[in-house]
């Protein structure tokens, strides 16, 4: 798969963008340990991933397990978009995927 972008939307006023720059701003001291910004073609392999954001959260610290809730209420009313192609520039429909599982989470609110 040839990966040409991403595109984040999150109702109520489908804001759309870059994951990261529509996710709730973490708390001082909790950051992320990776994130993407899908700017430029990339190629995915078989059985290969990309992932647009990491977080780690240690289950101890109440700040980050709050910002994790938080995070998770805004992930399962998102909506992903994929762009892409195969090797042979073959176009294909967008790829919409809504995040609804980080709802599942009994701490969290639908």
């Amino acid at each position: 798969m040839i990966l040409h972008s991403v595109q984040a939307k999150i109702p109520p006023d489908d804001r759309s963008g870059h994951l990261i720059d529509l996710i709730p701003v973490p708390p001082p001291g909790l950051l992320f340990s990776n994130f993407n910004k899908i700017h430029q073609t990339r190629a995915i392999r078989p059985g290969d991933q990309v992932d647009l954001i990491d977080l780690p959260v240690h289950v101890g610290d109440p700040i980050a397990v709050a910002y994790r809730d938080e995070l998770r209420k805004t992930l399962g009313h998102t909506t992903l978009e994929l762009t892409y192609t195969d090797i042979y520039d073959t176009n294909f429909p967008v790829y919409a995927i809504k995040l609804g599982w980080f709802h599942r989470h009994p701490s969290v609110s639908a």
